[in-house]
């Protein structure tokens, strides 16, 4: 006898927002799509316009997201009280993952720096042949912790704890190469492993008393 108890997943609950339209939003929408991920994007299109949903970045707000993701624009477009709400949510346990291709604002408070440097412009993961770019950027987090590195070794995807939160800078421009040249398996590994290193912690799933008690077996009460 094996008592099994299934529960209904939660869905995580993603918030994006970006400078300007790409291809790797659409692909990640896609990905959150199939892993039953709630994703709300806003997308800046220029002169005024915008698609997606018009979410205001306060304290209420972002108290029911898990993970905020910004390209640098939208950071670096962040006055500096924004800025302070935003890692206050941090601070407080959602995620913040920051996709950059040009320096972030604020390295100090972020407590990790993306700095302009001259690296290859393109680089391979292991076993696939599918170029994928980068930036001229690198990644400074001597105390955080890496989850992607480039063939040379340099952290493209790194984070660090903030408060009871993460924060998370991602470099790769266009990780939907992966997923039009047959690799969309390891195009969702990668952007599984960014989001659930960020991830709001969950609170452990409620214990529930048995419904009959044996003589011999052990039980949980408490």
């Amino acid at each position: 006898r094996l008592p099994v108890q299934v529960l209904p997943a939660t869905p995580a609950r993603l918030l994006l927002r970006a400078g300007g339209p790409d291809p790797d939003l659409k692909f990640l929408r896609r990905w959150a799509a199939d892993n039953g991920a709630s994703l709300r994007a806003a997308i800046d299109l220029g002169g005024g316009m915008q698609a997606g949903e018009t979410v205001a970045l306060d304290a209420r707000t972002l108290a029911d997201i898990d993970v905020l993701i910004l390209d640098d624009r939208s950071w670096n477009g962040l006055g500096s009280a924004q800025r302070g709400t935003v890692l206050a949510a941090v601070g407080d346990g959602m995620g913040l993952l920051l996709r950059a291709s040009a320096p972030l604002a604020e390295g100090g408070s972020l407590g990790l720096q993306v700095r302009a440097a001259q690296l290859p412009p393109t680089f391979k993961l292991p076993g696939i042949e599918t170029a994928l770019g980068r930036p001229q950027l690198r990644i400074d987090n001597p105390s955080g912790h890496t989850v992607l590195r480039d063939d040379r070794g340099a952290p493209l995807v790194a984070w660090r704890t903030h408060g009871r939160g993460r924060i998370a800078a991602w470099l790769p421009t266009d990780s939907f190469r992966l997923a039009l040249g047959g690799h969309a398996d390891v195009h969702a590994r990668l952007w599984a492993d960014a989001i659930n290193a960020v991830m709001r912690p969950r609170a452990p799933a409620p214990k529930e008393l048995p419904l009959h008690v044996y003589a011999g077996d052990r039980t949980l009460f408490c």
